[in-house]
């Protein structure tokens, strides 16, 4: 009798520790990224968004979730965001382990663990190839675009802007400005989206740090049936972002006093660039004749249909 006890006891202590639980806290370094919008821990076992908490005043958080048994394997994903569009480009894996364990902090989007302090150069490049532009600027993501950065003109239409920077993804874009303290005029790179280049933890750079503005004379002719107008401009814009802006007012000339007025004006390959002609008082002269803007496209050999 005694002997079965012992082996029924035995028997409920194996099965008891096949139950236990297991805790993991995952965590991961935030230094380079912004962290306004929260920081998740996404898992394969849930598909579930697990909002982190900061570790101290560091740039880590964590985040301890228990398996009920060891071996299994997971995907696992951490997030600057609770949509799926803000999750890191890797994929980690856990095995759930035997004991309860605190996983080593990682860089967001990387398995390496972030350097402290580290900065590399980058130089940024701008190149006008018919040095249109005098006076041009850049912006980068790593302030969200609030400060302005005077480019430097290294011959010809080339500018650039050469700064140091963490680890991490960034966006940027160059402009002209309308003064010497960097006032936006007239904004030149793509913005939708902004060239983007990648600082990797050992300095290596990727992706986007030059942007050529490859651009083609095109002319544009208003007949002035009227014989009244002494000024007149068009405004541009384009579907895709490309150059032109529609603030910018590109005036035209009546050079034979014909009242046949016309202007050039160097434009960025587009499928849609729309224009509207002004007098210099404002007045919409599409308008005054039932007409909205009109478009044409231009190709990236510089062909285009008529513009007029």
């Amino acid at each position: 009798m005694k002997h079965r006890m012992m082996k029924f006891f035995i028997g409920i202590i194996m099965g008891s520790n096949f139950l236990l639980a297991v805790d993991v806290t995952f965590q991961v370094d935030m230094q380079n990224e912004d962290t306004s919008n929260g920081v998740y821990l996404v898992g394969y076992w849930d598909w579930t968004f697990h909002e982190m908490s900061q570790v101290g005043g560091s740039a880590t958080y964590g985040y301890t979730r228990s398996f009920s048994s060891s071996g299994s394997a997971y995907d696992y994903w951490f997030s600057s965001g609770s949509g799926w569009g803000d999750i890191e480009i890797i994929t980690r894996n856990i095995t759930v382990p035997g004991n309860n364990t605190t996983l080593d902090a990682y860089c967001f989007n990387s398995f390496e663990a972030c350097p402290d302090n580290v900065l590399f150069n980058v130089t940024l490049s701008f190149l006008d190839e018919n040095e249109s532009w005098d006076n041009i600027w850049f912006k980068t993501s790593n302030d969200d675009f609030a400060t302005a950065f005077q480019g430097t003109n290294s011959g010809g239409g080339h500018w650039i802007y050469t700064t140091e920077y963490s680890p991490s993804t960034y966006s940027w874009g160059a402009y002209q400005a309308s003064d010497d303290i960097g006032t936006q005029d007239v904004w030149l790179t793509p913005n939708t989206p902004n060239p983007t280049f990648t600082v990797s933890n050992d300095g290596e750079i990727s992706g986007e740090t030059s942007y050529v503005l490859e651009t083609y004379p095109v002319t544009f002719t208003v007949i002035d049936g009227t014989g009244t107008f002494e000024d007149i401009f068009i405004r541009l814009g384009s579907s895709d972002f490309a150059y032109p802006n529609w603030g910018v007012e590109n005036v035209c000339n009546d050079s034979d006093g014909d009242h046949t007025w016309e202007c050039s004006v160097a434009l960025e390959p587009s499928n849609e660039i729309f224009w509207k002609a002004f007098e210099s008082g404002g007045t919409d002269l599409n308008g005054l004749i039932g007409e909205g803007n009109l478009t044409f496209s231009l190709a990236t050999d510089g062909s285009y249909n008529s513009a007029e």
